[in-house]
């Protein structure tokens, strides 16, 4: 969440929500819960590792998808900086 705000404010842009923000704030959440599941399905462990892991980094490829044009180009205001 920080990086979504970060990610908006810092670029002069009001704080606005879309499906990705979404999915991003959801994956995030599974991915946690998938890890904290590995104490009480031991013998899941292999699985639970890997699936959390791919769950976690699918909110960090659609962040770069969605952010990358905001964070490379001048602020949407006009502000230096």
């Amino acid at each position: 969440m920080i990086m979504i705000i970060i990610g908006w404010i810092h670029t002069g842009r009001h704080l606005t929500s879309n499906i990705y923000t979404h999915l991003m704030v959801i994956g995030i959440i599974v991915a946690t819960l998938m890890r904290g599941l590995i104490p009480f399905f031991e013998e899941y462990i292999s699985e639970l590792y890997l699936w959390s892991s791919v769950v976690w980094a699918i909110p960090f490829i659609l962040y770069i998808k969605v952010f990358f044009g905001f964070l490379v180009k001048p602020r949407a205001d006009g502000i230096k900086g």
